[in-house]
């Protein structure tokens, strides 16, 4: 995870959900997202939700509560630290990382302000 630490007027942190498969998605496509994203004024924090082996495996593209427990646990560590702390977090996301998206937004209702899928 590489969280983009410019300072945005609107206090938003974008939780981009970039849950790709490494061999079609390429980084620069992930960069585009974030740069376009930072853009608009709101920072951004690029996610992978599987890690390279998990990758590999079909049956894991799939596994939303899987996904969805990775975006819980990178959405906690986004609040734990004190530079974001008090920002909003959003998330985007597509396919499975959009499912993961609205489950993990369900399960923390209080701490997720927008999903864009």
């Amino acid at each position: 995870m590489g969280l983009d630490r410019k300072q945005h007027s609107r206090g938003c942190l974008g939780a981009c959900v970039v849950r790709t498969w490494q061999r079609q998605q390429s980084p620069q496509f992930k960069k585009r997202v974030a740069q376009v994203l930072n853009s608009a004024g709101l920072g951004t924090l690029l996610i992978d939700l599987l890690t390279r082996d998990e990758d590999v495996v079909y049956e894991a593209w799939f596994n939303i509560d899987h996904l969805t427990s990775r975006l819980v646990t990178a959405s906690k560590w986004i609040k734990e630290r004190e530079q974001t702390a008090k920002m909003n977090i959003g998330y985007f996301g597509a396919s499975a990382g959009a499912a993961a998206a609205l489950k993990a937004a369900a399960m923390m209702q209080d701490t997720i302000s927008a999903v864009i899928s």
